[in-house]
């Protein structure tokens, strides 16, 4: 999972390993800009992104609500 906190996770990584790279932007340290929350995996080699967006288009609905983190209460009996 590649969310926010990943994102920034991934630029104070950076930071140790050259001091330079502190408080520039990710293009410039060489990193994708953070678009949104995805899915991250790689298949035999090939880099998969799986965002809401795809999804949202893969199963014809409409993208709409916001997740708050907040975990569901017995998510078995959910309706």
């Amino acid at each position: 999972m590649y969310d926010k906190e990943a994102s920034l996770l991934e630029e104070q990584e950076k930071v140790p390993i050259n001091p330079e790279l502190e408080g520039i932007s990710r293009e410039e340290m060489g990193l994708e800009p953070f678009k949104c929350t995805e899915i991250r995996s790689s298949l035999m080699g090939i880099l998969v992104y799986i965002s809401e967006e795809i999804i949202v288009v893969v199963l014809g609905l409409e993208a709409k609500g916001k997740y708050s983190g907040i975990d569901i209460p017995n998510p078995k009996k959910s309706p």
